[in-house]
């Protein structure tokens, strides 16, 4: 039975439905990186630097599927076992990762002639936010304030506007409602443009939306303003 119902909402988070989103995200990741290193016809790095490079959390959802490809494994998290520890690293590393792949793929002019990737499906999307993951050697901040592109703390950023996530705490369930919505908007923008933009240039394939969102994000999320992204699964029960 299809769950048209969002399973991620402000009035309450449960872990299970959390677990599988994140193993639906970083699967999604993995399957863009590894599609575009198949058909660049420039870098063929992706899958190196914006996954393997980076993620560090393995993932397992409900049905015991769990991520692969991470080059070293910090923690290990399934739906009945997910620390405030292991969640904030996944977001830190995951919106890392997402950075990275935007970024890499405004510098690859031998694949698409765009380079607003970062603009229109990161710093526009997934912001006001300030992430910090709390690990001796992850000391950047990542996120975006409300003015410009990237968090830099200054009053003219509004701070004080600014959702902070990590080092330590677990994040209330609307603020991890709206991240998620937030997340799911920018990375469903972004398998749009990809598809838009393969008409122009290689890689030819217009498929990125519907076999690395449409058929691996098999879940709803409304944020505080009632509004739902996502696409319906079977329902968990």
């Amino acid at each position: 039975m299809a769950n048209i119902h969002p399973e991620i909402k402000p009035s309450g988070v449960e872990d299970k439905y959390l677990v599988d989103l994140m193993y639906m995200l970083q699967r999604s990741l993995q399957l863009i990186c590894t599609k575009l290193d198949a058909e660049s016809a420039g870098l063929n790095t992706y899958l190196a630097n914006c996954y393997t490079a980076l993620m560090t959390v393995r993932v397992t959802d409900y049905r015991g599927n769990m991520t692969t490809g991470e080059s070293v494994v910090d923690f290990v998290v399934t739906p009945v076992g997910l620390s405030t520890e292991a969640l904030l690293l996944w977001i830190y590393e995951w919106i890392n990762a997402f950075e990275t792949l935007v970024e890499q793929l405004d510098g690859d002019a031998a694949v698409y002639d765009d380079t607003d990737y970062e603009d229109l499906c990161y710093e526009a999307l997934i912001t006001p936010y300030q992430f910090e993951s709390g690990r001796y050697d992850q000391t950047t901040i990542l996120g975006n304030d409300v003015t410009t592109g990237g968090f830099d703390g200054s009053e003219d950023g509004a701070p004080w506007l600014t959702t902070k996530i990590g080092p330590v705490g677990r994040p209330n369930d609307r603020v991890l409602a709206d991240l998620f919505y937030d997340i799911l908007n920018g990375w469903e923008t972004m398998c749009e443009k990809l598809d838009a933009d393969a008409v122009a240039a290689p890689p030819t394939d217009t498929d990125y939306e519907a076999l690395c969102y449409e058929a691996t994000v098999l879940m709803r999320v409304e944020n505080s303003q009632g509004n739902v992204l996502g696409n319906s699964q079977t329902r968990l029960g």
